[in-house]
């Protein structure tokens, strides 16, 4: 972690910085990558883990207090309320009835929905798509109680799976970031006439990004919303690079001096 804080300190002060990557070990820049994405992503996928957490919660105790009791069975739905049950929210409906009151004209009046029968249920798209399963068609016996079981016993399981395929995909969507970063760092490196080979210029685009990356993650856990953030972010990232294709520059320079 000391190395981390050096470097990220040397990427803004270090005028000199930019030269000392060629000669730092191959998998610096990758380590640092890691590390930067690691308490990045794991910032933002806690804020998103917390949001999955008390939506489970919030289903948890919906279903418990507030919808009756039903089983699937057989491919038979059955259900312990006498009338209708009907829930409705700004768009759409949920709509149980096993009495066959009900069909997908209950929602006519609303955006989205589904309509639970005795034997199917009914999905009403935003789009107007309409969908529906057969209920003889689902190979599993399940009720409230076994529902409400099941979504307490993984919850934890799925969110610790949620959170390591977080961080994997944060760190690959960021190599690909670089990967884009280094294309324009060879054009700038050929603009100043430096002679970095691609290896070289990948890692600076690692260490280049590395600002422009805690902006834009700081950003997005504040839920600010700033239009056109990725000019600002890639104008960010392209100005250090640039300064560090420079410093490589001038200390190739410097050294042919002293020789």
């Amino acid at each position: 972690m000391k190395k981390f804080i050096e470097n990220l300190k040397g990427i803004a002060l270090d005028k000199n910085f930019g030269a000392k990557v060629p000669v730092q070990s191959p998998n610096a820049a990758i380590l640092f990558l890691v590390v930067l994405m690691s308490i990045l992503g794991s910032a933002y996928l806690i804020k998103g883990n917390i949001g999955i957490y008390n939506a489970v919660k919030e289903f948890r105790a919906y279903m418990t207090t507030d919808f009756p009791d039903f089983e699937l069975k057989d491919g038979v739905f059955t259900c312990s309320a006498d009338t209708v049950y009907k829930k409705v929210n700004d768009n759409g409906a949920i709509i149980i009835d096993t009495h066959g009151h009900s069909d997908l004209q209950s929602l006519n009046d609303y955006e989205e929905g589904m309509v639970v029968t005795s034997s199917q249920l009914l999905l009403k798209q935003k789009s107007g798509e309409i969908k529906g399963y057969e209920f003889k068609n689902i190979k599993l016996n399940f009720d409230k109680e076994k529902l409400l079981n099941f979504t307490g016993s993984l919850l934890i399981p799925i969110i610790v799976i949620f959170f390591l395929l977080g961080l994997v995909f944060v760190f690959l969507s960021k190599m690909i970031g670089v990967l884009v970063l280094s294309i324009l760092a060879l054009i700038i490196n050929a603009i100043v006439k430096g002679t970095n080979k691609f290896d070289t210029l990948f890692r600076i685009s690692i260490y280049a990004i590395a600002y422009p990356t805690i902006l834009d993650y700081l950003l997005d856990i504040a839920g600010v919303e700033t239009p056109g953030f990725k000019f600002i972010y890639y104008g960010i990232a392209v100005m250090f690079l640039t300064k560090l294709i420079l410093s490589t520059v001038k200390g190739n320079d410097e050294t042919a001096i002293v020789e």
